[in-house]
């Protein structure tokens, strides 16, 4: 956010440098940008909900690796027809 308002102030900033403009003039083009920028953050972050997508720092649902070993077992088990509580046993390490 942070950085978008200190792209909507640099620009403002060029266009009154380059035209020289009116501050009445220089308050509606910041405004403009401004509603510009915050319409489209809003249009990103609907998208975001609708379709999350992980970002670098997403951490992997817990249990995903046990969840997987489980599901490997399960269907193996199915096929050798097999109770997957009979084809391994828990053990603890001492």
């Amino acid at each position: 956010m942070l950085v978008i308002v200190g792209m909507i102030l640099l620009l403002t900033w060029t266009f009154d440098y380059a035209f020289h403009l009116a501050p009445s003039s220089l308050v509606n083009l910041l405004l403009l940008f401004a509603t510009i920028s915050f319409v489209l953050d809003f249009l990103r972050e609907r998208e975001n909900i609708r379709h999350p997508r992980p970002g670098w720092d997403a951490m992997p649902p817990k249990g995903w690796f046990a969840k997987s070993v489980r599901r490997v077992l399960h269907t193996h088990a199915e096929r050798t027809n097999v109770a997957p509580s009979m084809k391994l046993k828990a053990t603890r390490a001492a």
